[in-house]
Order: structure tokens, then C-alpha cells, then sequence
């Protein structure tokens, strides 16, 4: 039977913390490369820093209180507007 001793137990547990853990260092780590390329995408982030996707993600919500959103481009209302829709429903 194939066992693992101690150490090599400790080992694959302290690489397991190290990507997927948010610790300070990681912390650290993730808002330096925000600001070195506050475009790129949280899979390729992720795959950059050998780092699960969803700690990435964990880490932009929770500790950097950072959130997704998509800009909407809508049309200005104007005071006619208004009127015209009123005059749609009582019909």
C-alpha cells in the first residue's frame, strides 16, 4: 500500500494553502496585480498566479470589497416621455 509520511502530507496541505487560503500575502499579491492590469480576467488572473479561480474571486468580493458590474447605456427620459407613457396604459 502506497502511504504518505509526515512530511510529504505536510507539504501537499502548505501548497494547498498557499493557492487556496486568503492569507495576506495572497491579499497582497492580488491587489498588485489588479493594479498592474485592472482588465484582465479573473480565470486568466487565476491561472497567472496559480491560484483557484474561486478564492480569486473570494478574495475581490470579500477582502477588496470589489464588485462585477456592466455599465448600461440607456436613453435620457425627457418630460414628454412621461406623458406618452401614461396616455399608453389608460388605453
Amino acid at each position: 500500500m502506497n502511504t504518505l509520511r509526515h512530511e510529504q502530507r505536510f507539504q501537499i496541505v502548505q501548497i494547498y494553502f498557499e493557492n487556496h487560503v486568503r492569507t495576506e500575502k495572497v491579499i497582497t499579491a492580488v491587489e498588485r496585480s489588479l493594479e498592474e492590469d485592472p482588465n484582465q480576467s479573473i480565470r486568466h488572473r487565476a491561472q497567472e498566479m496559480d491560484m483557484c479561480p474561486s478564492t480569486l474571486w473570494n478574495i475581490f468580493r470579500k477582502d477588496l470589497g470589489l464588485r462585477a458590474y456592466k455599465i448600461q447605456l440607456v436613453q435620457e427620459l425627457k418630460p414628454h416621455d412621461h406623458l406618452a407613457g401614461r396616455d399608453c396604459r389608460r388605453s
